[in-house]
């Protein structure tokens, strides 16, 4: 890739906050001060209701599946007109 930016590779053991921030410092002056990214995702997180996402995930796979083939199902219906 010619013209890239030249950026270092991550390590699987490396820590979340770093997944993120590639290429940033990791002075401690700069993890005290919020990015815009971090604006970005408060603005984005509000809006989702995280109960519903831990009642899923406490659902088996096979739970989930029956879900989503209902889902597929019940969308089916929905665009041939039926009710």
């Amino acid at each position: 890739m010619a013209g890239a930016g030249k950026r270092r590779p991550l390590s699987i053991g490396a820590p979340p906050a770093e997944w993120y921030a590639v290429g940033m410092s990791t002075d401690a002056k700069d993890t005290e001060t919020r990015s815009s990214l971090d604006d970005i995702i408060d603005l984005y997180k509000k809006d989702i209701d995280r109960t519903l996402i831990r009642e899923t995930l406490k659902l088996s796979v096979e739970e989930r599946l029956v879900r989503m083939m209902n889902f597929m199902r019940d969308l089916e219906e929905l665009r041939q007109g039926k009710s």
